[in-house]
């Protein structure tokens, strides 16, 4: 489809447009890739929820948002830092076996041990998982080019969105 990309007050070429180029077409089947920030989603839950647990499942959490906008779920990323055996082993523990399962269940898993700082000076500006995340999906979308993408690492994409 060519289309006149010129204001109509602007003065004409000879054939009348000044700006002409063909504009892609809006695919039918719109894919998404989920990224989603592990940190972020917890405590995002735990403020609307109340849950002092993370038991949030990041493949339904997509599929849900996907179906909700009529997408088509492509991926799921996953980024969160897991605690050092010495300091937490429970949580340690924890984050392995969930992690080797959410692997199994196909998601791209991200893992960083996070880095200690003294506690009065640990405010950083942009955490880890979102700079990672934000390089991975501009890499995801230069590669497989999806109609959009859902991103968690800010808070729920849309709050109407209930798993079932």
């Amino acid at each position: 489809m060519i289309r006149n990309c010129s204001p109509p007050d602007s003065p004409k070429g000879p054939a009348g447009v000044i700006c002409a180029r063909a504009m892609p077409e809006e695919p039918r089947t719109k894919r998404a890739v989920s990224f989603v920030d592990g940190q972020n989603l917890y405590r995002h839950a735990k403020d609307a929820f109340g849950h002092h647990h993370p038991n949030y499942d990041p493949v339904r959490l997509a599929a849900a948002v996907c179906v909700a906008n009529g997408w088509v779920a492509a991926g799921v990323r996953f980024y969160t830092g897991v605690p050092d055996a010495a300091r937490s082993p429970m949580w340690q523990g924890y984050w392995t076996r969930r992690l080797t399962a959410m692997r199994r269940a196909g998601v791209a898993v991200t893992v960083r041990r996070p880095r200690r700082h003294a506690r009065s000076t640990a405010r950083l500006r942009q955490s880890w998982a979102s700079t990672a995340m934000l390089s991975a999906s501009r890499r995801a979308v230069a590669r497989s080019r999806p109609a959009c993408a859902a991103s968690t690492a800010a808070g729920p994409v849309n709050s109407s969105v209930r798993l079932t």
